[in-house]
């Protein structure tokens, strides 16, 4: 992740074991679980919720659809999503 916030979380290793991810993914995961929790509390937009988790949109929407999480797609999300869509146009 790049203009961020670096936040750094130690996890216990028999939690981090009972996780079952390799350890190289897991940073990944859990910022995408984190971003899942996140969206589905609708304390971030779609927008907001994909960039946490590093993903394109579609492959945040298959990660939603994984977890049983609605869509919710609201002005915000449009503003955002223009917003991103302004800044890789020449």
């Amino acid at each position: 992740m790049s203009d961020g916030q670096d936040v750094v979380v130690n996890l216990p290793q028999d939690v981090a074991d009972s996780l079952a991810v390799p350890p190289k993914e897991l940073a990944a995961w859990l910022r995408g679980e984190l971003a899942v929790h996140l969206f589905r509390d609708g304390r971030l937009t779609a927008a907001q919720a994909r960039r946490l988790a590093g993903i394109d949109r579609w492959s945040f929407l298959e990660l939603l659809r994984h977890h049983d999480v609605p869509i919710r797609y609201g002005t915000k999300d449009l503003e955002d999503d223009l917003a991103a869509l302004s800044k890789d146009l020449p």
